[in-house]
């Protein structure tokens, strides 16, 4: 099995760990987060908040009705409280489940980047 396909099987897993993690709206004189960007607006919003971490993971979206799981590369914030805020302005979209990536950041952003991932797919085996 190749490490994507692992991957793709550890998430699916642990997809019920997942948790909506709420938006809040950061926006002001130094912060103008932009809609899909949740990568770079977290890695600006910790540069200037350095008491808070970025925290990588994926949004869990079922396909029941087409037989897989998406797992889609997404972004939030820790808090000194150890609470997760999504400060990424959701649009239209539908707020889906936050799971945290199993690795580190660091694998994550390298996965992303060597791979142009934006998703890994999970097929629903019968």
């Amino acid at each position: 099995m190749d490490f994507l396909a692992e991957l793709a099987q550890q998430l699916y897993e642990r997809r019920h760990r997942a948790v909506v993690v709420p938006f809040r709206d950061c926006s002001g004189l130094d912060f103008q987060p932009t809609e899909q960007d949740c990568h770079a607006n977290v890695g600006h919003w910790c540069r200037i908040h350095p008491e808070q971490e970025p925290v990588r993971g994926w949004l869990v979206i079922e396909h029941l009705d087409r037989g897989y799981c998406r797992f889609v590369a997404h972004s939030v914030v820790g808090d000194q409280n150890g609470r997760l805020l999504d400060l990424t302005p959701p649009g239209v979209a539908q707020r889906y489940p936050f799971l945290p990536h199993p690795y580190t950041g660091e694998e994550f952003l390298l996965l992303l980047s060597r791979r142009c991932l934006i998703h890994i797919d999970h097929r629903f085996r019968p």
